[in-house]
């Protein structure tokens, strides 16, 4: 491991970044998301809407996504990528069980980001650029299988 790329050990967890270790996120209020450990659920965005549902006493969920294994993996890249501002690619892999040829055609891609500044790559090593912080969202999206024909759907990375 390139101590120079992977050099801080201070780990932040998505989403909304904290530094809890638990299984499960769970969050609280209108358009609040949580994360138990099989996916992903959004609370209702309308604040009467969602507080209604609380004061009958039901959850306020909206909608919410199971996650496979290869989510699971891409989740955990993304999140050390917009955390850490880095990610071992090959440490992942193998803490889920897989070759980490599963990401060659993403290295090609994050090769091209890296001819222009905005990240860097030591074999299976990744960082997003320092003085590109803010468009960290930009690189880790490389990774993020569900993106394609989302254009759109997700907050902007500018």
């Amino acid at each position: 491991m390139n101590p120079d790329l992977l050099a801080r050990d201070d780990r932040l967890r998505l989403p909304r970044y904290t530094t809890d270790a638990a299984p499960a996120l769970i969050g609280f209020g209108a358009a609040a998301i949580s994360a138990p450990p099989q996916g992903y659920a959004r609370n209702i965005a309308a604040v009467p809407a969602d507080a209604r549902m609380i004061e009958v006493g039901q959850v306020p969920t909206a909608r919410g996504l199971a996650l496979t294994p290869e989510d699971r993996l891409r989740r955990d890249v993304i999140e050390r990528l917009t955390c850490d501002l880095r990610v071992d690619l090959d440490a992942v892999c193998a803490r889920h069980a897989v070759g980490a040829a599963v990401f060659e055609p993403e290295l090609a891609r994050i090769d091209a980001l890296c001819g222009e500044g905005l990240a860097r790559r030591v074999r299976g090593q990744v960082a997003g650029s320092a003085a590109a912080r803010a468009l960290v969202r930009v690189v880790a999206s490389v990774f993020d299988a569900r993106l394609a024909g989302t254009a759109g759907t997700h907050a902007p990375a500018l």
